[in-house]
């Protein structure tokens, strides 16, 4: 049995080349997930960046806000406020009826 070795490298040289060019073909759908995966990942890294400020934010403004009995003891010095603004009103209509009578007076002096 003669073996052609020409034939026989032909061959393996064929086959070499097919399975190059076949990893090639498959390979490439990889790198296009590859850079698919890449883009994501950036775009996920800024949308965390935006999230993370958007919330540095907000913890600081929920820092400055009043708590509940700080609201209700406000909500008492608006109301002892306004019971002392009724009591100056009642007082100053007084003092506008007796400014009236003087005015009167002086005016009926003439």
């Amino acid at each position: 049995m003669d073996i052609d070795w020409k034939v026989l490298l032909d061959l393996l040289q064929w086959l070499l080349t097919i399975a190059v060019a076949l990893a090639v073909w498959l390979r490439k759908p990889g790198e296009e997930a590859g850079a698919a995966v890449t883009e994501l990942t950036a775009e996920v890294r800024d949308a965390q960046a935006h999230v993370n400020a958007r919330l540095a934010t907000l913890e600081e403004r929920v820092k400055h806000m009043p708590t509940s009995e700080e609201l209700a003891e406000l909500e008492g010095t608006v109301k002892a406020v306004g019971a002392q603004v009724e009591g100056l009103s009642e007082g100053l209509s007084s003092v506008r009826a007796q400014l009236n009578r003087i005015e009167t007076y002086l005016l009926q002096q003439k």
